[in-house]
């Protein structure tokens, strides 16, 4: 029973000794880590928001060309002349968010003077109908990256503000 009592006391005389002999933690020893992590977070969400959006303005820069191309389909200049003022609107408040997110300026897609590949007369439809899905794919996805909240309820109608 003494042996057991004096390694009691040896141990703990040592963890007294061993803890007065470590440096004192204090509660503000973290608060310069706790700053540098919370900076660090929101200059990589800044840099994520921006490449994607980035991203995002560049897939639309490809489909406003597309579109403009198949509009002189005859099959299908019905359908793009609904669609393209829609594009044209999303083109310039993307650019505006793209400016304010400091981004590289991208001036409205034209119509380049170089000519596209001809389309044998009986793909026109099948170009159509495929570029038209391909379009109606990505303005789903750019609606949802740019809404609020639940994916659920992003057809109600809120939207992402850009900075």
């Amino acid at each position: 029973m003494m042996d057991s009592c004096l390694t009691l006391l040896a141990a703990l005389l040592v963890f007294l000794i061993a803890a007065s002999a470590a440096p004192a933690v204090h509660p503000d020893a973290c608060a310069e880590v706790r700053a540098s992590s919370q900076d660090l977070n929101q200059y990589a969400k800044t840099a994520s928001v921006k490449s994607c959006v980035e991203k995002i303005f560049g897939v639309l820069m490809s489909y406003s060309s597309a579109v403009e191309r198949i509009s002189s389909f005859e099959s299908c200049s019905e359908f793009t002349s609904a669609v393209k003022p829609a594009l044209k609107k999303l083109h310039r408040d993307m650019s505006k968010c793209v400016r304010s997110l400091g981004g590289k300026q991208e001036k409205e897609p034209s119509v380049t003077n170089k000519e596209p590949q001809p389309v044998e007369h009986w793909k026109e439809p099948l170009l159509c109908r495929y570029t038209l899905d391909r379009l109606f794919s990505f303005s789903i996805l750019t609606a949802r990256v740019f809404a609020v909240g639940d994916p659920a309820h992003h057809s109600e109608g809120s939207s992402h503000k850009c900075s």
